[in-house]
């Protein structure tokens, strides 16, 4: 089975007008925040498992409390060898690091690597490519109420490029109201998303015909607009929705640990030959 990842931004208008809520259900809601930061970089290790260098990419503006965590985490990770001709050989990866900030207390925030996901250098598993992804409407419920998420759908996709099925993974929310107000926008913006990648055809790659494809694309329904360079590492704040495991693939390939967002875990998914296996839990080392 490949999976594959595409960094699409498929939805986003201007204009955005708060919702009022009461200071109870506001601060209910408030507890269940969350800010995360996604860093992405490289790294090598040698042949026993063990990190040998580590980059990040635009270091410069990557907050320094930030650096401090990784620069004292990522360099003492053990991963499980990479072999070639059943020998352990030195390597390198590409990798993507999820920051998650959570507040405590009045004064203090509370920093931690998350999610963390390797590729091989120069390639982003991409053996497939959009042709046809129409963006959805935005939900008319959803805009009266202000109402702004993201949408991280994962689809089958069949050898002649055709969505077979299509799986909402997660709904995370940008709006904060009553519970019962924001689970109704989670299923607005998951049917709206989901009726509009029914129809989505992709290209797949001549070698790649008889494999199974799962396909993770995100869907954006914003009233304001985001950071303009979303590759660069900026914070972003919401509310997580409950993750829903993909109905055509085994339990075992899910931990509670994934991240749609970012297609790994504490045991990422490896897209290719050659990849380094994460053996040390997230915020430990």
């Amino acid at each position: 089975m490949r999976i594959h990842w595409m960094g699409a931004a498929l939805l986003a208008v201007a204009l955005w007008a708060p919702m009022a809520v009461s200071a109870q259900t506001r601060k209910a809601a408030l507890e269940k925040v969350e800010s995360s930061m996604v860093l992405t970089g490289t790294i090598s290790i040698d042949s026993a498992g063990d990190v040998t260098s580590m980059t990040l990419d635009h270091q410069e503006i990557v907050p320094e409390s930030v650096l401090r965590l990784v620069n004292s985490s990522v360099p003492g990770w053990k991963f499980e060898p990479v072999l070639e001709d059943g020998r352990a050989v030195a390597s390198t990866a590409t990798m993507r690091l999820r920051v998650l900030a959570r507040r405590h207390g009045e004064d203090q925030v509370i920093l931690r690597l998350r999610h963390a996901h390797f590729d091989t250098p120069g390639d982003d598993g991409v053996g497939i490519t959009g042709v046809k992804m129409t963006p959805p409407r935005y939900p008319d419920a959803a805009w009266k109420a202000n109402g702004q998420g993201v949408v991280y759908l994962a689809l089958k996709v069949g050898a002649d490029g055709r969505v077979q099925e299509v799986g909402v993974e997660q709904v995370n929310l940008m709006t904060v109201g009553p519970e019962a107000h924001m689970r109704r926008l989670r299923d607005l913006f998951a049917s709206a998303a989901s009726r509009s990648a029914k129809d989505w055809t992709f290209a797949i790659a001549a070698n790649e015909t008889d494999l199974e494809h799962t396909v993770r694309v995100p869907v954006n329904f914003m009233l304001r607009d985001g950071p303009k360079d979303r590759s660069k590492p900026h914070w972003e704040t919401y509310i997580p929705g409950p993750r829903i495991a993909i109905p055509w693939r085994e339990a075992q390939e899910q931990p509670d640990s994934f991240s749609p967002d970012l297609a790994g875990g504490t045991k990422p998914y490896i897209a290719g030959h050659g990849v380094p296996r994460l053996l040390t839990p997230l915020g430990e080392g």
